[in-house]
């Protein structure tokens, strides 16, 4: 870790790999340990890549003087954004998790996701609170590919152990389709998932592996998942409000934004954070179903572009199954967007597949929301903590944009 001291906001940069953990690691311990009200030091924890001085301009005064962690949101549909974190919201955040997940607490953590990332923090925070011993995946944060067979060298010695790991459903997908690694997973204590929609197939086949997976859902804003399985942890209220979004309340909710006081306003309200996510509740349980930022207007019709997402994967038998895919809108002066998608599957697709699953599509969502490319690639862009990266996508495929 390298990093400056500018009163009042210490940076901490956190480099890539096992090294950056372990200076996470550091950072939160230091954290922990400072229980004075509104005389410990705060941090900011970015990967060297971040502009610090645009987005957290360390030299102003905090907005609030329990900030003690500002971590930035990832990025993948708009701005990133330092999100204020007080030592009270990790630890009621670790400690809501703990006692959802007791039955594991003992179990040593895999860190598979960004030491600067939530589910990152919430790893290592746990790992310091239950005195459990951490092992470090050398891809997180882009320090190499994520692979296969990285995952098996480093948790295969500690199988037996049944350690619990946090992954987002891209990592998952791939460690199930190799054989190697996908024996494995039915030895581990729990898979932590979330970071994105998790595919139902993915789930499914998850389940008839006897593949301990737990689905959470949360954000930066939080202090990662606070809702697992569809049921909020203890002491986190979940609504959805008139306008059908989920808004969470409870004690691990930030404190707000840096320096942005009117979107502050706007999303840490008196009644929880506004999430930017809609959803439902059915039986008591919270159902996601898409995020606001990725609805887009074709032809004056809104369309959802995950629910392209989870049709392109599900459109086809297994045989020939789509094991990734995105749907981005590329602005369109006519139209307001085209829809063109991106789809990585196990053999090479024909024009009669293309064709079945613009019509499944067709059939589910409407013709707004056909794609007008269906293009089979090797590879779809990610961002550091496993997430498709869709203005990636969009920029690749409308340069400029």
């Amino acid at each position: 870790m390298s990093g400056s001291t500018l009163d009042p906001l210490t940076v901490a940069i956190i480099e890539p790999g096992v090294a950056g953990a372990e200076a996470m690691a550091g950072v939160l311990e230091r954290i922990l340990n400072d229980d004075r009200p509104g005389g410990a030091r705060a941090y900011a924890a970015v990967s060297p890549d971040r502009d610090v001085e645009e987005l957290l301009s360390p030299a102003v005064p905090l907005e609030d003087p329990d900030t003690a962690l500002i971590l930035l949101t990832s990025g993948s549909t708009a701005d990133p954004k330092g999100v204020c974190l007080s030592r009270a919201n990790l630890l009621a955040a670790a400690v809501a998790v703990e006692k959802r997940h007791a039955d594991v607490a003992t179990a040593p953590r895999i860190l598979a996701l960004p030491a600067t990332s939530a589910a990152g923090v919430g790893v290592l925070t746990r790992a310091l609170i239950a005195q459990a011993p951490v092992l470090t995946l050398p891809s997180i944060a882009g320090a190499s590919r994520f692979s296969t067979h990285m995952f098996r060298e480093i948790v295969a010695p500690c199988l037996s152990a049944s350690p619990v790991v946090s992954l987002v459903p891209t990592q998952l997908a791939m460690l199930m389709q190799d054989p190697d690694t996908r024996m494995m997973l039915p030895r581990l204590g729990r898979i932590l998932l979330g970071g994105a929609p998790a595919p139902g197939n993915l789930l499914t086949a998850a389940a008839e592996l006897n593949i301990d997976v737990c689905v959470t859902y949360g954000m930066t804003e939080t202090c990662g998942g606070c809702v697992h399985d569809g049921y909020p942890l203890e002491g986190v209220a979940c609504s959805v409000n008139s306008a059908g979004v989920i808004v969470i309340d409870g004690p691990m909710v930030g404190l707000g934004y840096r320096l942005r006081p009117t979107l502050t306003a706007a999303s840490f309200t008196p009644e929880g954070f506004v999430t930017g996510d809609r959803g439902r509740f059915s039986n008591g349980r919270l159902e996601i179903i898409d995020r606001i930022d990725d609805v887009i207007q074709v032809r004056g019709n809104n369309v959802s572009l995950p629910a392209i997402d989870q049709l392109l994967l599900t459109a086809l038998d297994t045989s020939r199954s789509v094991t990734h895919a995105v749907a981005v809108g590329v602005p369109d002066d006519v139209e307001g967007h085209q829809i063109q998608a991106l789809v990585i599957a196990d053999q090479s697709l024909t024009t009669d597949d293309l064709d079945q699953m613009r019509a499944i599509i067709r059939q589910h969502l409407g013709s707004a929301a056909v794609p007008r490319v269906i293009t089979q690639v090797a590879d779809i862009p990610v961002l550091a903590n496993g997430k498709i990266d869709r203005l990636a996508v969009v920029r690749d495929l409308a340069p400029g944009f």
